[in-house]
């Protein structure tokens, strides 16, 4: 799966999301189909070339989603604050899970 691919299921998710017809990222099968996409990015090395980190989505998504056209920015904003959310943190996960010790 290319960059461009992995762009483009996250809005169109983001847009399902917007019609009410895919839960919101904090339900099944919401977090599972983005988790996916995260997953295939790193993957791909798209975190360590830092092109598909949550900044350089939100980015993206600025210059490709966020389209004032029909006012619907704010309902936009509600579905990909919780996106970058769990994105920033899948990374931190995978980044660190190496790292793993027994706390006592």
């Amino acid at each position: 799966m290319t960059q461009e691919d992995i762009i483009q299921k996250i809005i169109d998710y983001l847009d399902l999301q917007l019609q009410g017809t895919m839960g919101t990222i904090h339900q099944e099968p919401s977090k599972s189909a983005f988790f996916a996409l995260f997953a295939e990015a790193y993957h791909h090395g798209f975190m360590a070339d830092r092109s598909l980190t949550a900044d350089a989505l939100l980015d993206i998504l600025n210059a490709e989603w966020f389209v004032d056209e029909h006012g619907k920015n704010a309902e936009r904003l509600e579905c990909v604050e919780p996106l970058l959310f769990y994105w920033h943190a899948w990374r931190y996960a995978w980044d660190h899970c190496d790292q793993k010790k027994p706390l006592a």
